[in-house]
């Protein structure tokens, strides 16, 4: 196998590729930023190992291909959407972490998640405008613990909290549009 690892850090990706090239007999090339990525035909790799500011500026790219994109230190709003990585682990923790992660790649990604119902969809996609709970029940004409349950549904089926995290959620899965 082939990686890219996509990171300005050249301790975060030489660490990542002595790891990939003594653990995992993988070969690993490294990129100080996405735009440098995209000059190197990037389709030629099977997995891309990125920062996740790299990969929301290149999302175009990425999204696409979230089977195969690992983000190093991903946030609780990426990590519904893709794999990732934390580097501030013991060595044995990283060695199995990317192991699961090269499984997973080999697997198509992450296992799928719950689908969220017609109803969820259009509470979320009020949540990432902006709206408050009772904005909200106005809006979609349903009481505020109507709104309360599907929140609740939509944090335990995407496993994402936070109203910044739902709200790039929904934008990165074409629910609402982009700033």
């Amino acid at each position: 196998m082939i990686f890219a690892i996509v990171t300005p850090s050249t301790l975060t990706a030489l660490g990542l590729q002595c790891v990939l090239n003594r653990y995992f007999d993988a070969e690993a090339e490294i990129f100080r930023s996405a735009a440098e990525l995209m000059e190197a035909r990037p389709e030629r790799f099977d997995a891309y190992f990125v920062m996740p500011d790299m990969c929301l500026g290149c999302i175009d790219f990425f999204l696409p291909r979230k089977s195969k994109t690992v983000l190093l230190g991903g946030g609780q709003a990426t990590n519904a959407m893709f794999m990732s990585l934390d580097g501030d682990v013991p060595e044995s923790d990283l060695i199995d972490a990317v192991d699961s992660c090269i499984a997973r790649i080999g697997k198509g990604g992450l296992p799928a998640r719950e689908e969220l119902t017609p109803r969820e969809t259009e509470v979320l996609r009020c949540v990432a405008r902006g709206l408050m709970n009772k904005e909200i029940a106005d809006v979609l004409c349903i009481s505020v613990n109507t709104v309360l349950t599907h929140r609740k549904n939509i944090t335990a089926k995407l496993g994402i909290k936070t109203v910044s995290g739902l709200s790039l959620y929904a934008m990165m899965n074409g629910l609402i549009e982009s700033c």
